[in-house]
């Protein structure tokens, strides 16, 4: 648990001045950040049930000046081998206790992860590992990974995202800088320089915590220490606005799906502003801190993590925004009595059909929920240390998770494996 506390206090926050401060009552993540990582160790072999996957790590790189940032890509790994594998079902309630891993990524002891994200067409998965962003492309119905592209970031990356078109790829670091690439570049660049990114900017002192992409792709959200919001104009790479998040520091936002408002963690409540004219359209409350959000597929439902270890869920909570309806939360909380007592949920991420919520806990578990009925049902374990990150493959037939192990886990559905 210690471990996890003090990587906490690197992803989350450092340096906190004294008007932007931690919620109260949250564990020491909120102290001081790591100075050292830990001495390296023999890398471990992959193993997977699927082709085995090359994964030859360098060693993180130092913090660079943003012109030196301009992400370097290392030459990509020789292609594996691929096996085709029958389609795999839709991952639902009826059968997520049938998951099964299909594919390991190992990195080096060092490299923990901490955000991935997979892009709209599922053929290419951002993984942010160590100081570094890695880029791999999927094999045709297949479970291998070929790894194309390494971007160098000198710090830890707490958020990666693809825009909704996919062809860019946002990164937000902890020490402040923001990064977008095109994907055009990134997958013609092969063992060249990407010299140029079409945003790269300081965009919060103290460090980023989140992006988000609005859903016509025309803005750029990130969030951050400083406790501020800050918009950037994707066509002029310009910050076009600011928002005061609030007193606390920002873990996450998420644009709404008609992209009219952005729904803001902010200490126990959940902020939601008018993007056109920054106004306070509505706020959610929390008994605890809160961590992540998540919005389902048809955006009628928000969940959210909270530091007291339980997953909050709003039904129909931005249509319409009405500041003076009472929603009613179903709040869900995993059994961490086996595990750690003070364990938290890192993230969450609806199915492609919004039925089934998936939670990356700190006590290496993923919880699913029933997000309708409000209960756990079932618990997937496989990784060795805090889940960090996961998210469901736009098909909605795979889930790749991660974490301060330092691996990448693909998981199917059991039947359809070869």
């Amino acid at each position: 648990m210690k471990l996890v506390l003090c990587l906490l206090a690197v992803l989350v926050v450092s340096g906190c001045s004294p008007d932007v401060r931690p919620f109260a009552g949250q564990p020491s993540l909120f102290a001081t950040a790591l100075s050292t990582q830990p001495e390296p160790t023999q890398a471990i072999p992959i193993t997977t049930k699927a082709p085995m996957i090359n994964s030859e790590i360098s060693s993180p790189s130092p913090t660079r000046t943003l012109e030196e940032r301009q992400t370097l890509l290392q030459t990509p790994s020789p292609s594996p081998a691929t096996i085709s594998a029958p389609e795999a079902p839709l991952i639902s309630v009826s059968n997520v206790s049938e998951l099964k891993e299909s594919t390991l990524i190992r990195f080096e002891s060092w490299e923990m992860v901490t955000a991935l994200d997979w892009s709209p067409d599922g053929e290419y998965l951002a993984v942010a590992a160590g100081n570094a962003v890695y880029l791999f492309k999927l094999a045709p119905r297949a479970d291998s990974l070929e790894r194309l592209a390494k971007l160098g970031m000198g710090s830890l990356t707490p958020s990666l995202k693809f825009s909704p078109q996919g062809d860019l790829l946002a990164a937000g670091s902890k020490d402040g800088h923001l990064h977008v690439w095109s994907m055009s570049s990134l997958k013609t660049a092969g063992s060249q320089e990407v010299r140029e990114a079409k945003l790269a900017v300081e965009a919060h002192k103290k460090g980023v915590n989140w992006v988000a992409f609005s859903p016509n792709e025309s803005l750029l959200a990130s969030a951050g220490n400083d406790a501020m919001v800050r918009l950037w104009d994707l066509e002029t790479g310009q910050q076009v606005s600011s928002i005061i998040g609030g007193t606390y520091v920002i873990p996450c936002v998420s644009f709404t799906r008609d992209g009219a408002y952005l729904a803001i963690a902010n200490g126990p409540r959940v902020r939601f502003r008018q993007l056109e004219t920054g106004r306070m359209a509505a706020t959610l409350d929390a008994d605890a801190g809160l961590f992540s959000l998540a919005l389902s597929p048809d955006g009628g439902t928000l969940a959210a993590s909270a530091l007291d270890g339980g997953v909050w869920m709003w039904q129909s909570p931005t249509a319409p925004l009405d500041p003076n309806l009472e929603v009613e939360p179903l709040v869900v909380f995993p059994d961490y009595a086996t595990t750690s007592p003070n364990a938290f949920v890192w993230t969450l991420q609806y199915n492609i059909n919004g039925n089934l919520l998936a939670a990356a806990s700190t006590d290496a578990r993923i919880y699913f929920i029933d997000p309708v009925q409000g209960e756990l049902v079932y618990t997937l374990k496989g990784h060795n240390s805090a889940v960090t990150a996961l998210k469901f493959n736009p098909q909605g037939t795979s889930l790749v998770s991660a974490g301060l192990d330092a691996t990448v886990r693909l998981w199917k559905v059991e039947k359809g494996l070869p």
